[in-house]
């Protein structure tokens, strides 16, 4: 219901989402998770379902492997979304 009212408040719709993932606790066990399936649903959900503008992504506390994923993936990513990615390392 919250996520409702936030997509049609003006100001959102104005300024946009910067959208905060948190990986404190995520280890090897969530790696199956992502496979490509899951990838293109989450891409799906975010980019073409969600009728939203999304100005930001802030990847926060990120272990090796994600940081060496999201560098190794970036230069395959559109020039949107490789200047929206942020990565943010935190011990």
């Amino acid at each position: 219901m919250i996520a409702i009212q936030a997509l049609r408040n003006p100001v959102t719709q104005a300024s946009g989402f910067n959208m905060i993932y948190d990986f404190q606790d995520a280890g090897f066990r969530y790696i199956k998770y992502g496979t490509p399936k899951n990838l293109f649903l989450l891409h799906h959900v975010s980019f073409e379902a969600m009728p939203a503008k999304y100005v930001g992504y802030h990847l926060v506390n990120i272990n090796v492997i994600g940081n060496m994923l999201v560098t190794i993936s970036r230069p395959f990513l559109p020039k949107f979304i490789e200047h929206i990615v942020s990565m943010n390392v935190y011990t």
